[in-house]
C-alpha cells in the first residue's frame, strides 16, 4: 500500500481510538508517526510520543519511536537514551535491538553499532534487518569484505526485499565492484515502486557509485512516494558527500530538517 493511501487510513484509525479513550497510550505514537510522515510535523509528533510516555512509561514502542525522531533530528545522546530504555523494557525485541544499533550508527559510533548489531544477530540470526544494519556499520568503518558478506546474508533472508538489494548494491559500489553494483541497479529498477522502498534503494546505490545527480533524482522520488524512507537523510553518514549540494539541502528543508 502506498503512503498516500496508508497514512490517511492510519490517522483515521488512531483518531478513532483516541475518540474512544483519549488516555490510550498506544494510539499517540501511531498518530505521531502519521504527523511526521504525512506532514513532517516534527513538533507535533514529538508531543505525541512524549504524551504516550507520560501516560504509560513502560510502553517500549513509545520510547522506540521517540528515539527515531530524536535520532533523525541529530539529538543523538537523547536518541540513544530512549533507544536503550526501549530495549530495557523489551530486551528480546529484534527491532529494538536493531534500533539501538542504528542510533549508534547515525551518531557515527560505528564500533558501538557493530557490537550492538552482533548482539541482535546472536539473538536471532534469521532477522534480515540486523544483518543489513550491521553491513552498513561495517562499510562506514571501512570493513568492506565483512559488509558484503552481511549484505548477502540479509538478501538471502529478506525474501526479495528491495532494502537488502539496495544495501548490497551500495557496499559493492563502495568496494569498487562497479559492474556488480550496476547489475543490482538493473534488478532494483525492475521491481514495482508502489508501496516499497525501491526509489530510496536505487538512490543509495547511485550514492555508492558517487553519482550525485542520479542519487538526488531518486531521493527526490522517494520523498514523494515513500516518505518514511527518507526521514533520516539529515543524519545518514552515507549521504555526507552531498551535504554542500543546494539540491540536497532543499530536500532536507522540505522534510523539516533544514
Amino acid at each position: 500500500m502506498g503512503a498516500e493511501e496508508a497514512l490517511p487510513r492510519a490517522e483515521e484509525a488512531a483518531r478513532k481510538a483516541l475518540g474512544i479513550d483519549n488516555q490510550l497510550a498506544e494510539a499517540y505514537p501511531a498518530l505521531g508517526m502519521v504527523k511526521l510522515y504525512r506532514r513532517w510535523d516534527w513538533t507535533g509528533a514529538e508531543a505525541d510520543f512524549k504524551h504516550a510516555i507520560e501516560l504509560r512509561p513502560s510502553y517500549a514502542t513509545a520510547h522506540h519511536w521517540y528515539s527515531i525522531l530524536l535520532r533523525d533530528q541529530g539529538r543523538f545522546d537523547e536518541a540513544i537514551s530512549e533507544a536503550r530504555r526501549a530495549l530495557e523494557l523489551d530486551p528480546l525485541s529484534l527491532i529494538m535491538n536493531a534500533n539501538l544499533g542504528d542510533a549508534y550508527f547515525f551518531a557515527r559510533r560505528y564500533s558501538d553499532a557493530i557490537k550492538q548489531h552482533r548482539l541482535g544477530r546472536d539473538l536471532d540470526p534469521s532477522f534480515a534487518p540486523t544483518h543489513l544494519y550491521l553491513a552498513m556499520a561495517f562499510a562506514q568503518n571501512g570493513e568492506m569484505d565483512s559488509a558484503i558478506v552481511a549484505c548477502q546474508t540479509a538478501r538471502a533472508l529478506s525474501s526479495g526485499g528491495s532494502y537488502a538489494l539496495g544495501g548490497l548494491g551500495y557496499v559493492l559500489a563502495r568496494a569498487g565492484r562497479t559492474p556488480d553494483a550496476q547489475r543490482i541497479l538493473d534488478e532494483l529498477q525492475r521491481l514495482p515502486v508502489q508501496g516499497g522502498t525501491v526509489p530510496f534503494d536505487v538512490g543509495l546505490v547511485w550514492m555508492g557509485l558517487a553519482k550525485g545527480d542520479r542519487t538526488l533524482e531518486w531521493i527526490d522520488k522517494a520523498r514523494r512516494v515513500q516518505p518514511s524512507g527518507v526521514k533520516d537523510l539529515g543524519v545518514d553518514p552515507r549521504f555526507d558527500p552531498l551535504r554542500s549540494d543546494p539540491r540536497f539541502l532543499k530536500i532536507l528543508r522540505e522534510l523539516g530538517l533544514g
